[in-house]
């Protein structure tokens, strides 16, 4: 029995040491702007996104979610809306949420949708939001993940597509 716990605890802390060693190397890569890092940093998720978990994949910088990225709202471990888009020191700035209903476009700030009718700014929101989805793309695919990237291919496609 001492040498199953004993076991267990020992396969516990290697656990615990891969994961810090992971945090670490996820912090050092935000520190250094590396693109898409999966380290924790401070964002504001669009107002109506106050029920859900929500998952940052951007640049951080000075711990903030800043520059092109992607931001997904989960309930039940499902995505149900998707930010593609820029942040500026946190906040999305210019982008496109993608919701079951449709789309959001446009410039954000204080996390709602400024309300405005200027095409152009629409226009900038589906090209920063298919920049965002293609870096996330590749980025997973340099991962390995070639069935998440493909998906994030497909939307960036989608987003390109919604002004022709």
């Amino acid at each position: 029995m001492a040498r199953f716990a004993l076991m267990a605890f020992a396969r516990a802390a290697a656990r615990s040491l891969a994961m810090a060693a992971a945090a670490a190397a996820c912090n050092l890569a935000a520190a250094a702007g590396t693109p898409f890092s999966v380290a924790p940093c401070d964002f504001k998720a669009p107002d109506q996104w106050g029920e859900y978990s929500v998952r940052w994949a951007g640049t951080c910088a000075n711990g903030k979610a800043e520059g092109l990225g992607v931001l997904r709202a989960y309930r039940d471990g499902q995505v149900q809306q998707i930010y593609f888009g820029r942040f500026v020191q946190g906040e999305p700035s210019f982008g496109v949420i993608d919701h079951p209903e449709g789309f959001i476009a446009g410039r954000f700030k204080n996390g709602k949708l400024v309300d405005n009718e200027e095409r152009q700014d629409v226009i900038s929101a589906f090209r920063a939001g298919e920049a965002a989805a293609l870096a996330f793309a590749q980025q997973l695919k340099r991962n390995g993940n070639a069935s998440s990237a493909r998906f994030y291919q497909e939307k960036a496609h989608k987003l390109a597509t919604q002004m022709e």
